[in-house]
C-alpha cells in the first residue's frame, strides 16, 4: 500500500520518497517519523471487496492529543513571536497566514474550521480545540500508530477514513458545532476509545458505502451492526448503572440506516428504545456533549420519519403543526450566506434569483409582486407540461439546473391548479378556462398531477446526479438541504427516490451550526408543509 504522494520529511528535503505507508523507507532507515500532508491511499489492483469494503482514496484528521509526542516540540519561532513559516492549510492553498503559533490556530484555519498544521522538521505541531473538553482529539492516520479499542480487522483504517470524511466531511469547511465538525473531532476520538462506539461508527461508514451501492448483504456491515447492538444491550442489561451518553449515541445510527433501507420494522424497534431513553434522561436538553445530541438525534429521528411519511415525536423538543403557509427559513438562510460569500460559499446569480423569488412568495405583502413571480412561475410549469412538446431546460450551470428543477415543484405545489390548467388550450393560465367546443375523435391519455410530479423529480434527481456533495458543500450546504427535502417530501414514501433524496439530505444539513435543534424543526416544518401539499394533489387526482 502506497500513498500518492512523498511525505513531508523527503519533501521538504527533496530526497526521493518510496511512499510507502505507515511510513517510507527513507524514514524508517533514520528512525523518524513520517508523515504525510494529504494521505491518499493507492490501494493494490488485486485486492477483494471482503478486504476492503470500498477503494476510495481518503484523508486524514490532522489532529493529535495534547499529550501525543508531535505536540511536544518546540515550535521554531520568529523575533516578533509567530511561527517561522506559514501553516500547511496556507501553504497548500497559497494563502497569506498570520502563522499565529498553537495555540489558537491561525486566523484563516480558525475563519474555515481547517486544522492548523505547522510544519517543524521531521514532526508537526497541530492545533488543538480548547472548545471541546469532553474528548481528547487524536490524529487519525494510517500509520501504525493508531490502536483501536477491539481486534483489528483489514476494513477498520478504511472505514474510519470513510466516516470522517462522509460524516465529518474532512477536509471540507464546515461550521464550527456543526454535527460535521463534531463527528470529525469529538465523536471520532471518543470511538477510538470505546469499542461499542467504535462498533456503530464501523457500521455506520459501511451502512452508509452500501446505500450508495444499493448492496445490503455486506457480511462487513452485518459484523459491525451485530457487534454495536451485542455491547449496547450488555451495558443497558447492567444492574443498577445507567447507560452511558456515548452508547445511547450509537442508537440513533440503528434508526437512520434501518430507513434508509427501507426496513420499517427494525427502524421503529430503534427507535422506541431510543425514545424511551431519551424520556428516561430527561429529553434532549439534559444530554451534554457541546451539543451533539441536538444535532445527531434529530437528523437521524427525522429522516426516519421523512423515509416512511411518520410522525415525528422527539421528546424534550415541542414540534409544531402543519404550517399553513410554506416555511421560508431555509432559503433566507441561503441566501444570507451568499450575501456574506464567506470562503467558498457563494450562489450564482441565477440560483438567488431563484431562491429570491421562492422567499417574496412566502413572506411578502406586497401582492403585485407575488403575483408577477406566480405568473413566470406558472408560464415556465405551463411550457414544461405542453402536450406534444419537450421541454429543455435553458439551465447551463449544473447548480443553477438542480436549483430551478426544485423550484418548479415548489411552485407546482404551491399552486391550486390542477393538471388540465397547464393544457396549453389557454395562452395565459391566470385567466379563467374557455368554454370551447372539443372534438372527441382525438382521444388522448389525460395528463394528472401524479403524472407531472414523476416528471419533476425525474428531472430533479437527472440534475442532481451530475453534481457532487463536495460541491454543493463549497456553495450553500442551506441549498443543498432544501432542495434535498422538496425532493424527499414528493416523492412516494419508503419509496427508492425517497430514500435517495433523504440520503442527500442528511449530509449538508450536517454542515450547518444550529444553536439547539431550531434548525432541523425548520426542515420538518418545511418536509411537512410539501408533504401535505403533495398529498392534497394526489387526494385530487383520486376524487377526479
Amino acid at each position: 500500500m502506497t500513498a500518492d504522494n512523498a511525505c513531508l520529511s523527503c519533501s521538504q528535503k527533496k530526497r526521493r520518497c518510496d511512499r510507502a505507508v505507515p511510513a517510507c523507507s527513507t524514514c524508517r532507515r533514520l528512525g523518524r517519523d513520517c508523515h504525510y500532508e494529504t494521505l491518499q491511499l493507492a490501494l493494490p489492483s488485486r485486492i477483494s471487496y471482503q478486504e476492503v469494503p470500498h477503494k476510495l482514496p481518503h484523508r486524514p484528521l490532522p489532529v493529535v492529543q495534547p499529550n501525543h509526542p508531535a505536540a511536544q516540540d518546540t515550535l521554531a519561532l520568529s523575533s516578533d513571536g509567530k511561527a517561522a513559516r506559514a501553516c500547511l492549510a496556507c501553504r497548500d492553498a497559497k494563502r497569506r497566514c498570520d502563522k499565529q503559533p498553537p495555540f489558537p490556530s491561525c486566523k484563516r484555519c480558525t475563519r474555515l474550521g481547517l486544522s492548523c498544521i505547522y510544519w517543524n522538521g521531521p514532526n508537526a505541531t497541530f492545533t488543538h480545540d480548547t472548545a471541546i473538553p469532553a474528548f481528547a482529539i487524536q490524529r487519525l492516520d494510517a500509520g501504525g500508530n493508531m490502536i483501536f479499542p477491539v481486534p483489528e480487522r483489514k476494513e477498520m483504517p478504511m472505514l474510519l477514513h470513510s466516516f470522517i470524511e462522509t460524516f465529518g466531511l474532512a477536509p471540507l469547511p464546515v461550521d464550527k458545532g456543526s454535527l460535521a465538525f463534531l463527528l470529525r473531532t469529538s465523536w471520532a476520538s471518543h470511538a477510538l476509545s470505546d469499542p461499542c462506539s467504535f462498533h456503530a461508527t464501523m457500521f455506520s461508514a459501511s451502512a452508509h458505502l452500501d446505500a450508495f451501492r444499493g448492496d445490503w448483504n455486506n457480511p462487513v456491515t452485518t459484523y459491525h451492526y451485530t457487534m454495536a447492538l451485542r455491547l449496547i444491550r450488555e451495558k443497558l442489561a447492567a444492574p443498577n448503572k445507567a447507560p452511558d451518553e456515548g452508547t445511547i449515541a450509537c442508537i440513533p445510527t440503528m434508526v437512520f440506516f434501518s430507513s434508509l433501507r427501507g426496513d420499517e420494522k427494525s427502524s421503529q424497534i430503534h427507535k422506541k428504545g431510543l425514545m424511551q431513553l431519551l424520556r428516561a434522561r430527561g429529553g434532549l436538553a439534559e444530554f451534554e456533549l457541546d451539543g451533539f445530541f441536538a444535532a445527531l438525534i434529530p437528523v437521524c429521528v427525522i429522516t426516519a420519519a421523512i423515509v416512511f411519511d411518520s410522525e415525528l415525536d422527539i421528546p424534550g423538543i415541542d414540534i409544531p403543526p402543519t404550517p399553513v403557509f410554506p416555511p421560508s427559513r431555509l432559503v433566507s438562510a441561503a441566501l444570507d450566506r451568499a450575501a456574506n460569500r464567506n470562503g467558498y460559499h457563494h450562489l450564482s446569480r441565477e440560483a438567488i434569483h431563484i431562491f429570491e423569488d421562492i422567499r417574496s412568495v412566502c413572506t411578502t405583502r406586497d401582492e403585485f409582486l407575488r403575483t408577477q413571480i406566480k405568473t413566470e412561475w406558472r408560464e415556465r410549469l405551463r411550457k414544461k407540461f405542453k402536450p406534444g412538446s419537450v421541454h429543455e431546460t435553458t439551465v447551463p450551470d449544473k447548480v443553477d439546473a438542480a436549483c430551478h428543477a426544485a423550484a418548479m415543484i415548489f411552485f407546482y405545489l404551491l399552486f391550486d391548479d390542477s393538471a388540465s390548467d397547464y393544457d396549453d388550450t389557454n395562452s395565459n393560465p391566470l385567466l379563467p378556462t374557455l368554454s370551447t367546443p372539443t372534438t372527441p375523435s382525438t382521444p388522448s391519455t389525460p395528463a394528472t398531477s401524479s403524472t407531472h410530479l414523476e416528471t419533476l423529480i425525474a428531472d430533479l434527481k437527472e440534475t442532481l446526479q451530475k453534481t457532487s456533495t463536495d460541491l454543493w458543500i463549497r456553495t450553500s450546504a442551506e441549498a443543498i438541504t432544501w432542495i434535498s427535502l422538496v425532493g424527499a417530501a414528493v416523492s412516494a414514501p419508503a419509496s427508492a427516490d425517497r430514500i435517495w433524496f433523504s440520503l442527500r439530505f442528511a449530509q449538508p444539513v450536517g454542515c450547518i451550526r444550529s444553536e439547539g435543534a431550531g434548525l432541523y424543526i425548520a426542515c420538518w416544518m418545511l418536509y411537512d408543509w410539501l408533504n401535505s401539499r403533495r398529498k392534497e394533489k394526489m387526494a385530487v387526482v383520486e376524487i377526479a
